[in-house]
């Protein structure tokens, strides 16, 4: 690994010449701070922002950072947080060179998982924020040969081209707000970035105690050992589109004795994502508390079993989610957003998107029961904010986008492989 340079961080701050405010600011950040050798960089103007700002990052790139080791990249908005100290972050460079980093991240306004590599360091799998990165020898040629179309948004394409991205935590960066946007029209809303970076920053703090919580209790509990071959949940299955549903109960469910399938009545016409929805969960889940139930099953006509299914394979994961606590318990989905792996099995889990095997347990029903009509917004989903003791069986139980369980197979080797900053031998 080459010798991190200890004296001064070459660093490029994009910005445009009329912005004189940005200017003057970003001027001010850096002027008290002596290890930054800080060149500011017209900003190239394109009718799309986002392509001008990319294109900026590609002429930085290759007019200046060809014998750097790495180089800062800043926009004019970055602001230093209180958390920022020298020291904090010239040891971060270096763990993350020593991490393989393609970049390092000073803070984001969005990401989805983190895995903690070292006291400071989160690995993170996807991120949006580009007001403070810090870009990699190795990653140059990723940004200089990427395609780049109208469409594309600059802290999207390098999320997806990069493989390590770290960050930085606490957060020694974030956004000034001004009041407007020269890239993404929705940040111009006075507040908005401001909400972003606070709403990070306490995902990482989840993360972080998520982590925390489950290191100190076992990942396999000794109860999912001793599972009743004989016991049947009761299974809600919804008509979403199906030209017959007891036809499809009949193929998916007839050899599974394990399972009572029941049509739910929703109470309205349902489509592939109307089910789940708050008045139509109330309205399946109340024939649960009517009938005293503790563990049901909700899925829909779009569910089919996995390779991965056993009724055993789900029971010991159903009867472990309840001890540890869990409200409900996914059977896949076709995205999420923060997750945590907690046993070989299992992760848990954010957000979620599109699953169509749910396992509801007695304190997830009372809690989605009473939960008022309104109280979580159409953008956060029901499923995804009613409860924050959401679990995910690994691998799925039910179909769903490939992509997604590969995605969280390479979460758990990240935290596989820093087992020792986790807590978390119990997962290999």
């Amino acid at each position: 690994m080459p010798a991190m340079n200890t004296n001064r961080i070459k660093t490029f701050v994009i910005s445009l010449k009329r912005r004189t405010d940005r200017r003057a600011h970003i001027q001010h950040e850096f002027g008290q701070a002596p290890e930054f050798d800080c060149t500011i960089v017209d900003a190239f103007e394109h009718a799309v922002g986002a392509k001008g700002l990319w294109q900026t990052i590609q002429y930085i790139l290759n007019e200046y950072a060809v014998r750097e080791e790495f180089v800062l990249i800043c926009e004019d908005d970055h602001q230093f947080t209180s958390d920022y100290n020298k020291d904090l972050l010239f040891d971060s460079i270096t763990i993350a060179m020593a991490n393989n980093a393609d970049v390092l991240s000073g803070g984001v306004s969005w990401l989805n998982s983190a895995v903690q590599v070292d006291r400071h360091i989160y690995w993170m799998e996807k991120f949006t924020g580009l007001q403070f990165v810090i870009i990699f020898k190795k990653f140059y040629a990723a940004i200089l040969t990427a395609d780049f179309s109208d469409t594309d948004v600059a802290d999207h394409k390098i999320s997806s081209l990069a493989i390590s991205k770290y960050v930085i935590h606490p957060f020694i960066s974030t956004q000034k707000e001004f009041g407007y946007s020269d890239v993404t029209s929705r940040n111009a809303v006075l507040g908005r970035v401001t909400e972003l970076f606070g709403k990070s920053m306490q995902n990482m703090l989840a993360v972080s105690e998520v982590q925390r919580f489950y290191a100190g209790h076992s990942g396999d509990n000794r109860q999912g050992e001793h599972v009743d071959d004989g016991c049947c949940i009761t299974t809600y299955v919804v008509n979403n589109g199906c030209d017959n549903i007891e036809k499809y109960i009949q193929a998916h469910f007839s050899d599974k004795p394990c399972f009572l399938p029941v049509v739910a009545e929703t109470g309205v016409s349902t489509g592939k994502s109307h089910w789940q929805s708050l008045p139509v969960l109330k309205h399946i889940l109340a024939d649960a508390v009517a009938n005293d139930e503790d563990v049901v099953i909700i899925c829909d006509g779009l569910h089919r079993f996995t390779p991965a299914y056993s009724f055993r394979y789900l029971m010991k994961n159903i009867l472990d989610a309840h001890a540890l606590g869990a409200d409900v318990l996914f059977g896949g989905a076709n995205d999420f957003g923060l997750s945590v792996p907690i046993s070989a099995t299992r992760f848990w889990v954010g957000a979620v998107r599109e699953p169509n095997f749910i396992v509801f347990f007695r304190s997830g029903i009372s809690k989605l029961m009473m939960m008022p009509d309104g109280e979580i917004s159409a953008e956060e989903g029901v499923l995804s904010g009613f409860s924050s003791n959401k679990m995910m069986v690994c691998p799925f139980v039910s179909a769903s986008e490939p992509d997604t369980e590969k995605r969280l197979a390479d979460i758990r080797k990240r935290y596989e492989r820093h087992s020792t900053v986790n807590g978390n031998d119990r997962l290999s």
